[in-house]
């Protein structure tokens, strides 16, 4: 690969090397030179062939040697400023140009400021629209050039949505009204009554499930969120009315227990109606179990943790014999952030119970039979730590409800 090393810096783009001819050059200047050298050693046009600008190569090869060192550059300066290959004759692309250090966003009471931050890595003189679309729709942010900058400048540009409630589907970024970078929310933050609860990110991806003697490999295809935390006493009185737990004096924070499946499914329904001008297309929903397994063992971040986040179940699991519930978010998260996968209480997940779930590869799997019983995940209080893994299963009649059982909410978009 030819190497050019020119006005003291690397040439790595077209538009990199077009930009040394866009202002006369001074004769006898470092630049000046440095472009005969690598113009009459044909480095130039063997780099352009590399980079597959044929065209051009083959007008510099046409520059006869033996003219002076002025005219030379006379006549390659006319061929690398004349656009004569297809590829010129677009903007130069905007990733050659910035790099993307990140999208922020910043929430308050009164509005949210959606942040695009960018750092210089070649300048040129070239002019690009940018824009921001949301769940709130789209707009624009500014123009911007980055001849006006210099390198590795970092430059924040940002618009700002006033009086929105502080629930983004997705962030879209444009450039010239082309997608340059899709961002999914890390987190969404939803309100209920005095109370607050947040879903996390988990983006799709494949993993083992079960035990390493009975694994089969699994595919998620779609992103979902998942709760931070199981569904809290709180939060299940502000939509339901009353708190139907075992251990429920004074206890808001701990988990929600003694609940059935089927209640579930109808404080869900609830939860949808009530945060209906929030979702923007997205439903809750109970997880299916591979959801549930996949964000337990923290998903693409996952390090093979046997409980979620720690190997040892005192860092991360209330268990082992305890004698009630405990707040939520009290020991450590997985990798992912999300709390008390493993004890406190089982979850319900959509899907029947199936002993045995095979060894095939599956694709988005939720078990279906005639079985009137649901998987639990995750553990109890009074379990043993050695039935609070990531794996670990266990099942429930959908009528049955006990001190023992809870949920945690996951969010998909169904409008996909």
């Amino acid at each position: 690969m030819t190497v050019l090393y020119i006005n003291n810096e690397h040439c790595f783009s077209i538009h990199q090397l077009k930009q040394y001819f866009k202002f006369p050059i001074k004769y006898g200047s470092d630049l000046f030179l440095d472009i005969i050298d690598y113009g009459r050693s044909g480095d130039i046009s063997t780099w352009l062939r590399e980079h597959n600008e044929n065209i051009l190569a083959d007008n510099i090869d046409s520059i006869d040697n033996n003219i002076g060192d002025g005219e030379y550059i006379s006549k390659l300066t006319d061929i690398m400023t004349n656009k004569q290959t297809s590829n010129s004759n677009s903007k130069p692309n905007f990733l050659e140009l910035f790099k993307i250090e990140g999208i922020e966003v910043k929430e308050s009471d009164k509005d949210t400021m959606i942040c695009v931050n960018l750092k210089v890595i070649q300048t040129f003189n070239e002019s690009y629209s940018l824009k921001i679309q949301s769940s709130w729709g789209t707009r624009h942010i500014c123009e911007i050039n980055p001849i006006d900058y210099k390198i590795n400048q970092i430059i924040k540009r940002g618009v700002s949505f006033r009086n929105r409630p502080n629930t983004i589907k997705d962030i879209v970024l444009f450039v010239d009204d082309s997608i340059l970078k899709e961002v999914k929310q890390k987190s969404l933050t939803f309100s209920v009554g005095d109370y607050e609860f947040k879903m996390i990110l988990v983006e799709h991806g494949s993993f083992y499930m079960g035990t390493s003697e009975k694994s089969h490999k699994v595919t998620l295809s779609k992103d979902f969120y998942i709760g931070e935390v199981p569904v809290t006493q709180n939060i299940w009185k502000a939509i339901m009315g009353r708190n139907p737990s075992c251990f429920g004096t004074n206890n808001g924070d701990a988990p929600v227990e003694n609940i059935n499946w089927h209640s579930c499914l109808k404080f869900i329904k609830k939860l949808n109606e009530e945060l209906s001008s929030q979702l923007h297309g997205r439903q809750f929903h109970l997880p299916s179990e591979a959801e549930w397994e996949f964000a337990a063992r923290g998903g693409n971040d996952s390090q093979g943790f046997k409980y979620s986040g720690s190997n040892s179940y005192k860092d991360v699991a209330w268990c082992n014999n305890k004698s009630n519930t405990n707040k939520v978010a009290k020991l450590k998260p997985n990798e992912l952030g999300i709390y008390d996968m493993c004890g406190n209480v089982w979850e319900w997940c959509l899907d029947h119970w199936k002993k045995d779930l095979g060894k095939e590869d599956k694709i988005d799997p939720i078990e279906t039979c005639n079985s009137e019983s649901r998987v639990v995940r995750g553990g109890s209080y009074t379990d043993a730590a050695l039935n609070c893994f990531i794996y670990s299963r266990n099942f429930y009649n959908v009528t049955e409800a006990n001190c023992l059982v809870g949920m945690r909410l996951c969010l998909s978009d169904f409008s996909e």
